[in-house]
Formats: C-alpha cells, structure tokens, sequence
C-alpha cells in the first residue's frame, strides 16, 4: 500500500505526544508498505530528521513552516469563521509540496494527522483537478478538540486574570464544534484515541467509519529502574510532558502553586522535576530548592526511572497521555486527575491513584512517598496494563482502518 502521511510538525525529534504517535506509526508501517511524509519542518532541524526517517525506510518531505504574526491570530480568531486551528498551515508552500508528493507516490491513502492537517490536505487534492480520486483521506483524531477548548473555558474561568483566556476558548469551542461536523463529508474515515472520543465523534458524524487506534508505548524501552531508588531519589516526583502546549502549562503552574505547598506540610523532602520542550520564561520562572525544571533532554527514560512518583496534575485535556502510559510501563506510581487519567483504562486504587483538587492530590502523593509497598504495588499492575498498550498491538488495529476503507473503495467501483 502506498501511504502518504501529513504532519503539523515533523516527527522527530519525537518530544511530545502527537510526535511520538506519527513516530510510532511511520516505523511500524515503512516495512510493510510504501510510506511518504510531508511535514513543516525548521530548516535547522530537516537534515537530521531525513535522516533518521531514511533509516527507517520514510521518504521525508519539508516544507517551511507557516508564519502568522500574533496580531494577525487575534483578528482571525475575531473576525475568521474558521478556527484558530484550521488556519495554522494554510501556506502555499506547503500546500504545494503535499499536492507533489501525492501525485508523484500515487497514494492509496492519506494519513492526516490532527484536524489543522486537513484543509492543506484538501487544498492540495483541489490543486490535482480530480487526478487523485482514487485515494483515501483517513483523519487521525488525537482529540475532540472542541471538548479541549470548552474544558479550558471552565479552568479560565476560575482566575479573573484569565477571563481573556477563557473568552477565547469558548470562542474557539463554538468554532471547532462546527467545522468538526463537517468532517464526515470530507474524509472517508477517522481514528480516535479512545472509546470516549470515539463515541463522541461517532455521536457527533453518525456517517463516517470511526476507528479505535489507541496511544501506545514502547514497552521494551520504557523499563521499570534496574535498582531501588537511591535516598536522594527517595522523594522525587516527576512531570514529562511539552512545556508549550496549554493544558500541560496549566497542569504544571497549579502543581506548583496549589498542590505543592499542601504537599510539603506532610513531605517536606518532596522535590519536583519538570521535563518537556519550550519551556517558557514563565515556565523557568517556577523553579526553586524544591523545584527543577529540566526543559528538553535527549532521552526520558532515566528521569522515569528515578523517580519516585509520577504526576499527572492536568485540569483539561483530550485524547490520552502518552506520558501517563511511559510512567505505568516504568512501574512508576501515578497520581493523576480525572482530565489526566482519561482515555486509558485505569482503574483508581489499581492502577494509579485518581485524585481531583489540590487536597486531595496532595494527599496521595505524600500516602505513596509514606508507603514504599503501596507505591511498588501499584507500579507493577501499572507495568502489566500498559503492556496492553504496547505498539505492536496498536499497529494492526490500524492497518485494518485502512483496508477498511481501500476495501469499501473496491467494491464501490465494481
């Protein structure tokens, strides 16, 4: 099968994630298939990634990514019907390169990632005057993402500084509901990370094919620590997780603020380490004795590894975390929320521990540190879940998405 997949970012270096998944998929499937990618890409970082797609057998293709300048997002968000993020890479360029390299590997599917993929995607179809009919446009969903927006209101909402914050994304979540409902007439079929976001848009386009092609992680990489934690390590808590994606800032700053000092009037030796890209200043700003943040690192598995408990603080969100599902196959215990926890199949007091409000999650944090039994208990029914995530029971679910809809393809022709 040739396969042409599109990206909003380029899947390597695989730091969030939306990276992580593309990744995951590109090296499964460039085995077995004829796989071209189309990504916008920094110019500092094509070589390298080419590179590292060549190996695995991906034929990498860039385009300079799409510049819109902060005062012309505030009049589109305004006065534009279509949402902020469908309007994230309408650049000619990249349009162009998508439509050349269709044409040219004669695809028998697109692999659209993320909604703001999917009007370059169609501009590009529209650019090859019907040439292309044949191929199908398969639409990977990595969120509802007008349920984010809504759920970012409400958090907004809460902190008068916000309110701006707040009017954009119910703004946001009016738009995106609707050009959502359009999907249905414009792909041949979606893939959704959960059975929550599943039902939702299967509620929401009872006509379109909605496959359920979970988040997964490499469980032979993500490894349980070889040795006890040292006494230094004995009370450290870890955050992972793109320090400039919204629902993961606010996660961070109300850990810090409002968990962390509850947290510290019964573990005082609790030390936090934030890991993720684009950290911003405001991001550094929150480090202090008992606060590091690391930014970037080359690998995260070390910092999985020695830490004592991982925690997943977030208020909204969609999809599923892939962090949550690295920290479970380290037989790291979790702390999370409902928003954190949703998506995957935990189950509180099994798997991790699901605790809402500032606390309550304190509490749980200090009981696993108190606890060292506990914490290894939970970890290793964490371990044994997330083996049921592993990549390789992913990548068949699908690679029936896609014979399903060149298979419905056939028979409509005949």
């Amino acid at each position: 099968m040739n396969l042409l997949f599109v990206t909003g970012e380029p899947p390597w270096p695989a730091h969030g994630g939306a990276r992580l998944r593309s990744l995951a998929f590109l090296r499964a499937l460039a085995p077995r298939h004829t796989v071209h990618l189309v990504c916008p890409a920094p110019a500092a970082e094509v070589a390298e990634m080419k590179r590292v797609l060549a190996d695995l057998g991906v034929r990498a293709h860039c385009a300079a990514p799409n510049s819109r300048p902060a005062w012309r997002r505030a009049t589109d968000a305004v006065w534009r019907p279509e949402p902020d993020l469908a309007l994230r890479l309408q650049s000619p360029q990249f349009i162009q390169a998508i439509a050349d390299v269709w044409a040219d590997a004669a695809a028998d599917v697109v692999h659209a990632v993320g909604l703001e993929t999917l009007p370059p995607v169609l501009a590009a179809r529209a650019c090859l005057d019907g040439d292309v009919d044949s191929t199908k446009i398969v639409l990977d969903q990595q969120n509802v993402e007008h349920r984010i927006q809504q759920q970012a209101a409400k958090v907004a909402l809460q902190t008068p500084r916000e309110w701006p914050l707040a009017v954009y994304s119910w703004t946001q979540a009016r738009k995106l509901r609707n050009y959502e409902m359009k999907l249905g007439a414009v792909v041949d079929a979606a893939l959704a990370v959960s059975p929550e976001d599943q039902g939702a848009l299967t509620a929401a386009l009872p006509g379109l094919p909605v496959h359920l092609v979970p988040n997964g992680v490499d469980t032979q990489r993500y490894l349980p620590a070889a040795a006890p934690a040292t006494v230094d390590e004995a009370h450290r808590l870890l955050f992972i997780g793109a320090l400039d994606y919204r629902p993961n800032v606010d996660a961070v700053n109300w850990f810090v603020q409002s968990v962390m000092p509850l947290l510290r009037e019964t573990a005082p030796a609790a030390r936090l380490e934030i890991v993720g890209r684009s950290p911003s200043p405001v991001m550094r700003g929150l480090a202090s004795a008992n606060v590091t943040v690391a930014g970037d690192v080359a690998d995260d598995v070390p910092y999985f590894q020695r830490a004592s408990v991982f925690v997943l603080p977030m208020r909204f969100g969609g999809g599923s975390r892939l962090k949550l599902l690295q920290a479970l196959a380290c037989g790291l215990p979790v702390v999370t929320t409902s928003a954190g926890a949703w998506g995957v199949e935990v189950r509180d007091g099994e798997h991790c521990v699901i605790a809402n409000g500032a606390p309550a999650f304190a509490a749980a944090v200090a009981g696993l540190l108190r606890d060292p039994g506990w914490a290894a208990d939970l970890g290793r029914r964490g371990r044994a879940l997330a083996q049921r995530y592993d990549w390789d029971a992913v990548i068949p679910r699908l690679e029936a998405a896609y014979a399903s809809v060149t298979v419905a393809s056939e028979r409509s022709r005949r």
